[in-house]
C-alpha cells in the first residue's frame, strides 16, 4: 500500500483479531479508500480469497471491513461473489493436492462425513445449504472434506452459494455499524441467531415435504394391506 502521510503514522493496518483492531483498521483504510478506493477493494478480495484458499481464520472480519467502507447492497453483491469463488477454490486445492494429507489427518471425521452424506445423497444441494448455514461444521472442513468424500461440485457449488449468503449479509451489515462492535456476543444477537435458524429450517423443508408426502402413500398401503388381513 502507498504509504499515508506522518501524522497518520499510528493508524493500524493488519488483518484484525478482535473488534477494537477492525475499528483501528478501518479508521486506516477509509483514509486509503479517499485517494485508492480501487486498490482497497482489490486489497480486500485478494486477502478474502487468499485466507479462504489456504484455511486461514479470521475472514469474517473482511466482510465486516468492507461492509464499514462501503455500501451495503454493493459490498454483499461482491462478497457473495468472492466467498463462493472461494469455496470453489479450496474445494480443487483439497481434491488435487491435499487428498491424502487430509485422511491422514482426519480419518474418523472424514468418515463420518461421508457417511453422513450417503444418508443424503437424494437431496446434496438443501443438505450443504444446511451445512453452511447452521455451526455443526466449521467452513474450512466443509470445504475441504467435501472432494474427499465424493461431493458433486455441482451441488457443492450450488448449496455453497446460498447457504453462505445469509451469515455474509449479517457480517456486512454488522459492518454498517462496525463501531457499536465489541465482541462476537454483539454480532451473534438473538435476531441474527433467529435468521441463520429460519434459514437452515428453509434448506430443509423440501426433504422433510418430500417424505412426507412419500409416507402418506406407504401408510395406506399398509393400512389396507392389515385390514385385508385382518378380514380374511
Amino acid at each position: 500500500m502507498p504509504p499515508l502521510h506522518s501524522e497518520d503514522e499510528e493508524l493500524l493496518l493488519k488483518l484484525p483479531t478482535n473488534f477494537q483492531e477492525a475499528q483501528a483498521v478501518k479508521a486506516t483504510l477509509a483514509l486509503y479508500k479517499e485517494n485508492y478506493s480501487g486498490l482497497v477493494i482489490a486489497l480486500l478480495i485478494c486477502l478474502y480469497l487468499f485466507m479462504q484458499v489456504f484455511m486461514i481464520p479470521g475472514a469474517m472480519f473482511i466482510n465486516v471491513l468492507a461492509g464499514s467502507l462501503y455500501g451495503l447492497c454493493g459490498t454483499f453483491c461482491v462478497i457473495a461473489c468472492v466467498s463462493t469463488l472461494g469455496a470453489g477454490l479450496n474445494y480443487w486445492l483439497a481434491r488435487l493436492l491435499v487428498r491424502e494429507v487430509l485422511l491422514g489427518l482426519f480419518p474418523g471425521r472424514i468418515d463420518a462425513f461421508g457417511k453422513t452424506l450417503q444418508k443424503h445423497k437424494q437431496h446434496l444441494t438443501n443438505y450443504m445449504i444446511f451445512l453452511r448455514v447452521t455451526p455443526f461444521l466449521p467452513s474450512w472442513f466443509i470445504n475441504t472434506a467435501s472432494p474427499v468424500v465424493g461431493f458433486p461440485f455441482r451441488e457443492y457449488i450450488m448449496g455453497t452459494a446460498v447457504g453462505l449468503q445469509p451469515l455474509n449479509f449479517i457480517l456486512v451489515q454488522a459492518g454498517q455499524t462496525l463501531g457499536q462492535l465489541n465482541s462476537y456476543r454483539d454480532l451473534y444477537s438473538f435476531w441474527n441467531v433467529s435468521k441463520l435458524g429460519i434459514c437452515a429450517i428453509l434448506a430443509v423443508s423440501p426433504v422433510l415435504y418430500q417424505r412426507f408426502c412419500t409416507s402418506i402413500p406407504r401408510k395406506r398401503t399398509s393400512f389396507r394391506t392389515l385390514r385385508r388381513t385382518s378380514l380374511s
